[in-house]
């Protein structure tokens, strides 16, 4: 009897630590060795520019302005713009004077010549007590040349910058209003993003059809281009289900000689540097949708991604999915996840990462924005970026203040790590 019971009891013992070492064994073989964080912050976008015929990355991270020509595929090859050569002094909070100082950057955006950064400066609500929006502002350059710097990196020239939304017309494109205690905006700033230099394009939606607001519900739509003021246009959603009730443009992409709008922050298109697109991609919640053609009522579902699609990039293999619901209090459906693409067309489920993506990526963290600086080549050989971030004060113990930023996949070394 003795002897049964102390060989059941081996066996669960077995059991159970062959069940937990299958998941530590995991876990250990997918956490490599972290890179030094550089690029640190929430980043709302990562925008393709062109000087001189190189392609650089740029965004908004801690110390500024940041950017990287896509050829320098390694980690640490950021270069960040002094402050000196921005057009408005970093922002800064003067706390014996309780006072805002300065402007912050909100997002960093390009057209085929054109650099945008839009800011914001803040202002006490001393009746709230809280921080509020006072101005946001669009400024505009024309890079015109870079050289290497004594790190070897392309560093560029000092800039000249436009102002083309200041102070006196900035709630005229870039309203915002008080609701119950919260500061609110009812705009939106996108852009195509496309590889090709000829297919970039910026977009201002004022207005918001979901604003608890009733003055700020009406829409309008602006292009931005060069350095000129914003120019009024009409345009038309793709909606999966012919309903444009809710006329709100989020994102934009170029698609067969003209651009498609989109009411969500994820589309893309399979466009490569050399390539024309053949087929273009947007998420409605959780569902991707997909086509071939230029149209604004598509029926084509690929695939259910298991939760609000924030994000999307492809690769010549495979489409990855950024997620996360920003409505949330919590950050527990965020994360990547991805499908198969064959000829440009899109799997019709999710398949694994045969990276450590959904472990360093994990479904704690929200994904802000993708990007694949190396857009022909399959997932494996590709330069691959995510932003990622959290809802909360990050105390909890599935997320860390240290993981706030920019993440990069680089075929020679492997995994995803730290940028």
């Amino acid at each position: 009897m003795k002897k049964n019971i102390l060989f059941t009891c081996l066996l669960l013992t077995s059991l159970l630590l062959t069940a937990c070492y299958n998941s530590v064994f995991y876990d250990v073989r997918s956490d490599v060795a972290p890179e030094s964080a550089t690029v640190s912050g929430n980043i709302t976008s990562i925008t393709r520019y062109t000087v001189n015929d190189t392609e650089f990355l740029v965004l908004a991270a801690d110390g500024g302005l940041r950017y990287k020509a896509v050829k320098n595929g390694y980690h640490d090859a950021w270069v960040t713009m002094s402050s000196d050569d921005l057009p408005f002094e970093p922002h800064s909070y003067d706390y014996f004077s309780e006072v805002h100082n300065g402007e912050q950057i909100l997002k960093v955006l390009a057209d085929s010549n054109t650099l945008y950064l839009v800011t914001a400066s803040y202002v006490n609500d001393s009746s709230q007590g809280t921080t509020i929006i006072d101005k946001v502002k669009l400024y505009g350059t024309q890079i015109s040349s870079f050289s290497l710097n004594d790190d070897s990196l392309e560093e560029w020239a000092s800039p000249s910058w436009t102002t083309i939304i200041d102070e006196d017309t900035s709630s005229t494109y870039f309203p915002t209003y008080i609701y119950s205690y919260y500061n609110y905006s009812a705009f939106a700033v996108f852009q195509t993003n496309a590889p090709k230099a000829s297919h970039r394009k910026v977009y201002i939606r004022t207005g918001d059809p979901d604003a608890y607001d009733d003055d700020y519900t009406s829409v309008s739509y602006y292009e931005v281009s060069g350095l000129s003021a914003p120019t009024s246009l009409t345009i038309s959603l793709v909606d999966p289900e012919d309903d444009e009730s809710d006329n709100a443009a989020r994102s934009a992409v170029w698609f067969n000689d003209s651009v498609l709008f989109f009411n969500t922050l994820a589309s893309t298109t399979n466009e490569t540097y050399d390539t024309e697109a053949s087929r273009f991609y947007y998420s409605d919640g959780d569902t991707l949708y997909h086509s071939a053609e230029n149209s604004t009522d598509i029926e084509n579902t690929t695939l259910d991604a298991g939760s609000t699609i924030t994000a999307l990039m492809t690769c010549s293999d495979a489409i990855i999915i950024g997620r996360g619901d920003f409505s949330s209090s919590s950050s527990t459906s965020g994360g990547v996840k991805k499908t198969s693409l064959t000829d440009g067309v899109p799997g019709t489920e999710l398949i694994d990462f045969t990276t450590n993506a959904s472990f360093q990526l994990s479904t704690s963290y929200y994904v802000t924005t993708l990007i694949n600086a190396t857009p022909a080549n399959a997932e494996l050989d590709s330069d691959l970026y995510a932003a990622i971030t959290y809802i909360g004060t990050g105390t909890s113990t599935s997320v860390s203040s240290k993981n706030k930023g920019l993440w990069s996949y680089y075929p020679a070394r492997g995994n995803w790590n730290r940028e």
